[in-house]
Parts: structure tokens; C-alpha cells; sequence
């Protein structure tokens, strides 16, 4: 359970990391069980520690949609300089 906000959820989680070669991960949160889409709340910290190594979001994807095979991908990036988010969507390009 999340400590905030009391939303929890089965989770399987499996990792192998070498951080010695880059700073950068990809994580990714399959949120579809067969064809149907979970519609719980995802909370996702802002800084992440694995060991000693830190890690900073800088992008997330997010799919609108009804079902795992119907909808439209968007992703928001932060800005380099300052706190802001940038929605990228090509529907709107």
C-alpha cells in the first residue's frame, strides 16, 4: 500500500542492474491484465535510489484509452531548465 494515499496493488517486480556503463533506466508499469486496463491511481516518485545510484524522472508515457488494444499514447517531458512539463502529442502537432 501506498503510504500517501492507502492505494495498493499486486505487483511483481524483477530487476538486474548494472549502473556502471549509464545513467539512465527505462521502467516500465504494465497496468493490463489480458485486455482489460487497471484504472487505479499509479503514483510515481520524482527520485528513485537503487543502492548508492539516484535517478531523476525526466519523462513518462501515458495511454488514453478504454482497452489495451484501442486508444493513443501521449508522453509529458521535464524541461531542462526549471520544473516545468512539456505534453508531446502528435494529435496536436
Amino acid at each position: 500500500q501506498h503510504p500517501q494515499c492507502g492505494i495498493g496493488s499486486k505487483a511483481v517486480a524483477s530487476h538486474e542492474f548494472d549502473f556502471s556503463r549509464t545513467k539512465l533506466i527505462t521502467i516500465s508499469l504494465n497496468r493490463i491484465i489480458g485486455e482489460k486496463k487497471l484504472k487505479t491511481l499509479c503514483i510515481s516518485p520524482r527520485e528513485l535510489k537503487i543502492g548508492s545510484d539516484k535517478f531523476r524522472l525526466i519523462a513518462f508515457a501515458v495511454h488514453n484509452g478504454r482497452s489495451a488494444k484501442h486508444g493513443h499514447y501521449t508522453a509529458y517531458v521535464k524541461s531542462t531548465h526549471g520544473d516545468s512539463w512539456t505534453l508531446c502529442n502528435d494529435n496536436t502537432v
